[in-house]
């Protein structure tokens, strides 16, 4: 599945929740929802903060740089292959160093090439 069908099935089943809820006289509430295939990542913003940050490397690791401190060297270690996009849900989520906050009311899509896009959480 691509993440553009995903984003579709999400919005799909976030509007069933809705609509359940409010048959039963309930209200919307707040909702931030991952999900990932494994090739794609989506997550929906609803009520609550999310920010996103995308890394293309890791130019000195600090796990790795202290193991090598610990053996006498003093090289900084770092991963020239890393990539990563990461999701965060929480209130003092970090700023400035590439974190981006992500709109109210947004789907985030990730592709398999860790590409980012924010996008309307209701169908256009």
């Amino acid at each position: 599945i691509g993440v553009e069908a995903a984003a579709d099935a999400l919005r799909a089943a976030l509007a069933l929740l809705d609509r359940t809820v409010a048959a039963r006289g309930g209200k919307q509430s707040p909702c931030n929802v991952v999900f990932t295939n494994g090739r794609v990542r989506l997550a929906s913003r609803r009520g609550l903060p999310m920010s996103v940050v995308r890394r293309t490397t890791m130019p000195e690791c600090p796990v790795c740089t202290a193991e090598s401190e610990a053996l006498g060297r003093r090289q900084p270690v770092g991963h020239e292959h890393l990539r990563s996009a990461l999701l965060l849900s929480r209130t003092d989520a970090p700023t400035g160093n590439g974190w981006e906050t992500i709109p109210e009311d947004s789907l985030v899509l990730v592709d398999r090439d860790l590409g980012i896009r924010v996008a309307p959480l209701r169908a256009p």
